[in-house]
Parts: structure tokens; C-alpha cells; sequence
């Protein structure tokens, strides 16, 4: 009885070479972008969800009451007093990405657009594929830095990285930094996708270089340390086992006046993924 199907379809389709030409072509656009959606929806539902703990993680979210607007950016002292007051949060960590250094690669000057500066915390909240090298505090000195792969191949050829040095230039700064880790690649849906992790020494020191302000504030290193009157960090918070993120975000209102900038400017701060 198959068979008996089957030749008459294709005897219809001999027959009605446009008609069916029209339906089946229909019929493998309509699967071709069922497929895609599928893969679309797939990629967004998966967001982040490459990081072992993305339950518990959450970022500090600032809004700025005066102009009524949201910046994913808060002061660097922010996340250690939110650890200091809240012991929900197991771990705190700061990010910075404003910094586009250029790296050495043989005599050429190449910009980094994936530079990152952050501190060891920011590998106990967040899941990097480390491949080789140190995977548990390799940014524990000032003078470190996390490869990933793609950069390391760019510049050290198929060689291991480790324990090797690349030439950092920020403006008229220069570093030299050994590489302690190696990163596989990164899906792209993820929040934060470093090709580069350095210590956030690099950040502190040279972050008023890439800002423009209007008044005579000296800011530098010690003065972003301990300021809550300039957010231009991204803070991640991995919460405890069973630690409720609504009742924290209530209490962090509820401190919020102690945490705001000294400035005019009215801010309030709370968590998001």
C-alpha cells in the first residue's frame, strides 16, 4: 500500500511540476525559518546560563532617581560593602572595561577591544573555561593577566602562553604582564566575554585618563578606591544557597543612603542578572 502511495505521488508531482514546485519550495522556507526560530529562542533562553552558578549570580543595577535612568555601571567600593553588610552574598566581584589598550604583536600596536580588568573574586562567580595556567587566583599579582585563546594565537602562535609576557600600552603607560592562564573561547551569549582579564590595578590607575569630567577633582587609584561619587564598574554579587534576591534587593533600599554618591545627584542601586 506504500508503494502504491508513494508512486502516486510522484506521478502527481510529474504531472504538476509548478503546483508542487511552489509547495514544496513553501514547505522548506517554512521549515528553514521554523529551524532558525527554534535556534533563536534556544540562544536567548541559554543566556549566561555557561556559568555553573547563573542561579546566584546578579549584578548591581544603579539608577539615577534625578534623571530617572538606569546604568549597569556603580562606584568600586560598592560590591566589598554590600559583601561587608549583607551576609547573603558569598562573593563579591568588581569589573572594568572602559580601558581599549594596544598590545605589542611583533611591531605592531594593536588595540584590544576585549580588555577587562577585575580581581580572582570574579572567577568564583563567573564560569571561564580556563584550558592551562593557574585557574584558581591567576590575577592574584598586579602584573598578571588571562589569555584567551584567540589573542594568544595572534600573538604567540600555536606556543603555550604561560608564564610568557606581552607589552600593554595605555596612552603613554606601558606594562609588561605574564600570562598566567589561558581561556578557551566564549559563547556570545553571555554578558561578559573578555578576550583579555588583567588585574584591576590597570583599571584603577588609568581610568581617569579615558574620562572626561568638568571639574578639578584628582581622581587616581586611591580616589576611585573609596569614592561613591563616580560609577564606572560593573559589581557582580554571587548569592548564598537559598539566599532570597528580592529581600536583599529590599534591604539594599533601604541602606541605600548610606551607599549614595555624596554628589546632588540622587542615586538607588538594586540586583539584576
Amino acid at each position: 500500500m506504500l508503494v502504491h502511495y508513494l508512486k502516486f505521488f510522484f506521478r502527481d508531482i510529474v504531472r504538476n511540476r509548478l503546483y508542487a514546485f511552489i509547495n514544496l519550495t513553501g514547505l522548506v522556507i517554512g521549515l528553514a525559518l521554523t529551524f532558525l526560530l527554534l535556534l533563536y529562542v534556544f540562544h536567548e533562553l541559554t543566556y549566561d546560563k555557561t556559568n555553573k552558578n547563573y542561579a546566584r549570580v546578579y549584578r548591581v543595577i544603579s539608577h539615577e532617581v534625578t534623571l530617572n535612568r538606569q546604568l549597569s555601571q556603580t562606584p568600586y567600593p560598592l560590591s566589598s560593602k554590600l559583601k561587608q553588610q549583607f551576609p547573603d552574598i558569598e562573593e563579591a566581584a568588581v569589573v572594568q572595561g572602559y580601558i581599549h589598550p594596544n598590545v605589542k604583536i611583533g611591531e605592531e600596536q594593536v588595540q584590544v577591544n576585549d580588555f577587562f580588568c577585575a580581581d580572582n573574586a570574579i572567577l568564583r562567580i563567573l564560569t571561564f573555561p580556563i584550558v592551562e595556567g593557574n585557574s584558581l587566583s591567576p590575577l592574584e599579582n598586579p602584573e598578571s593577566i588571562i589569555l584567551g585563546k584567540e589573542w594568544s594565537k595572534r600573538i604567540f602562535g600555536n606556543e603555550s602562553p604561560i608564564g610568557k609576557t606581552i607589552e600593554l600600552s595605555v596612552g603613554n603607560d606601558k606594562y609588561t604582564l605574564t600570562v598566567t592562564a589561558l581561556m578557551d573561547a566564549l559563547p556570545n551569549n553571555r554578558t561578559f566575554i573578555p578576550g583579555m582579564i588583567a588585574n584591576i590595578n590597570i583599571a584603577l590607575e588609568n581610568l581617569h585618563k579615558t574620562i572626561n569630567t568638568s571639574d578639578t577633582i584628582t581622581r587616581d587609584a586611591a580616589y576611585f578606591r573609596t569614592s561613591y561619587d563616580d560609577w564606572w564598574f560593573d559589581s557582580y554579587l554571587l548569592l548564598k544557597e537559598g539566599a532570597n534576591y528580592k529581600d536583599l534587593g529590599k534591604r539594599l533600599l533601604l541602606v541605600a543612603p548610606s551607599i549614595s554618591p555624596r554628589s546632588t545627584t540622587s542615586m538607588k542601586f538594586f540586583f539584576n542578572r
